[in-house]
């Protein structure tokens, strides 16, 4: 039978799989170049001798003597190398002639295989000590700040942060209601994860699969192994719902009653999952408006509003504004290996009188336009945006009962009219418009100041020019003051 065997030489010599055949006697016949390369052993050096000679643990040989075959068999025949092997009985007429093996190398895929879970793992490790230092980032004690309005945030939420309660953070954007909500979670030690979903940023038509997850093949472009939603994923943890006024109303509905029921099923599934999350939601929008106008669902609000938590806008605690400036801009400066600049007290003043509209967030955006256009390691008033710095309108809830009386202009022109003649014929004598020009800047805000106590913004409305233009030219002539208020 082995006579002709030669004839598929050419063809073991040319597949992917070591081949080898024994006769029943388990004498090699067919070593393939395959098995050369494997096992290192030349043709010339084992056909036509016993196998058991060369490899006395060969699967060939106890296939020999079961007369069984045996598949996908994981062997190591030397250090660093593994083989997938299958051997099978050879029969002809009813009667065994001999076996034949085929294996392949696996070291290469074993070896990548093995190189991917030690990445996994330091993946994993690194991953678990980054999540660490994100959540110990998102802790009450870091929260920036040391005004009484955040202050009675920071207590109310720390009081609340251990229950279950469902908590609303209500505040305009750039707030921090996702720091509020971290920290929250972070002090509640619940043991599941912190997820959040901005229901603003989710087609409508997607969210029950983003907030429930699917089965395969639920719709088409499902992915064939089908996805965990959002409420799922928070199991034990905490689900943040920002942006909750843009939840679309059917999806409400749906929310409302995984709540109730404290269950959940995937889109195109009919099994059910006990669930256990937090409700943390956020917003800017007036939601008791949204429900009376029936945009928002009563019910549903009631039951999120369980706690509500009102985070003050920047303008109402700008004493913090110094605090959030010299953070960001420390944070920004060692992120990108610059030097920290120091700021300029008239800078730091026309700074802390902008309104902030973006809060801060946009304080952080202005704090890293700062570092990168500093003057060294100096910001001055130049430095700042043009937009901080232009015409912009006065803060009038700062000083609501405030006035400038004409008296007082009239005081200014008088000890105006009236002061150093001396220095005024020597400006006549000049004749240089540049300094006379000068000369009555300084006098003038001089007076006014003096006629104001020393007050920038009613001494900016005296002169009938913006606050940010008086700090500007405090600065540019070196004025300065004994009795110099707290920034207005």
């Amino acid at each position: 039978m082995f006579e002709h065997i030669e004839k598929f030489e050419y063809v073991f010599d040319h597949i992917h799989e070591a081949v080898c055949i024994t006769d029943n006697d388990g004498v090699v016949v067919v070593w393939s170049t395959g098995s050369e390369k494997l096992y290192g052993v030349e043709k010339q050096e084992i056909i036509g001798k016993k196998l058991r000679n060369l490899f006395p643990q060969a699967l060939l040989l106890k296939v020999l003597k079961t007369k069984k075959a045996v598949e996908n068999v994981l062997h190591s025949p030397r250090k660093g190398s593994y083989v997938n092997m299958s051997a099978a009985p050879l029969f002809y007429k009813d009667r065994m002639i001999g076996a034949v093996a085929t294996d392949r190398d696996l070291s290469e895929a074993v070896k990548l295989t093995t190189d991917l879970s030690v990445a996994r793992q330091k993946l994993d490790f690194f991953e678990m000590k980054m999540n660490k230092i994100n959540e110990n980032r998102y802790v009450f004690d870091n929260i920036i700040g040391t005004s009484e309005a955040i202050k009675r945030c920071t207590d109310i939420a720390a009081q609340i942060a251990k229950n279950k309660i469902s908590v609303l953070i209500t505040g305009e954007s750039g707030t921090g209601k996702e720091v509020f909500a971290r920290a929250i979670h972070k002090a509640s030690e619940r043991k599941g994860d912190f997820v959040a979903i901005n229901c603003s940023a989710v087609p409508e038509a997607l969210f029950e699969s983003e907030m429930f997850g699917y089965e395969e093949g639920s719709f088409t472009g499902a992915s064939s192994k089908g996805r965990t939603g959002k409420i799922e994923l928070a199991h034990n943890g905490t689900l943040f719902l920002d942006e909750i006024g843009d939840m679309p109303l059917y999806m409400q509905a749906k929310l409302l009653r995984v709540l109730q029921e404290k269950q959940i099923s995937k889109v195109g599934g009919n099994k059910t999952k006990d669930i256990d999350i937090r409700i943390i939601s956020a917003t800017n929008q007036d939601l008791g408006y949204m429900v009376e106008n029936k945009s928002f669902r009563k019910d549903l609000y009631y039951r999120l509003n369980a706690v509500m938590l009102k985070l003050p806008a920047l303008s109402r605690r700008k004493e913090d504004i110094p605090d959030f400036i010299m953070h960001f801009l420390t944070e920004f400066c060692i992120e990108n290996n610059m030097n920290i600049p120091s700021i300029d007290r008239a800078a730091m003043d026309i700074l802390c009188s902008y309104s902030w509209p973006g809060n801060i967030r946009e304080i952080k955006n202005v704090t890293e336009h700062l570092a990168i256009f500093a003057k060294g390691s100096h910001i001055a008033l130049d430095n700042l945006p043009s937009y901080i710095t232009s015409d912009s309108p006065y803060e009038e809830d700062v000083f609501p009962q405030d006035s400038v009386s004409k008296d007082a202009v009239t005081d200014v022109l008088m000890d105006w009219e009236g002061d150093d003649p001396k220095e005024e014929n020597n400006i006549s004598e000049a004749m240089d418009l540049k300094e006379i020009v000068r000369h009555a800047e300084i006098n003038a805000i001089k007076k006014a100041m003096k006629a104001t106590g020393d007050n920038k913004y009613r001494a900016a409305r005296l002169l009938n020019i913006p606050r940010s233009t008086l700090y500007y030219k405090l600065g540019y002539y070196g004025i300065e003051s004994d009795n110099i208020h707290k920034p207005d």
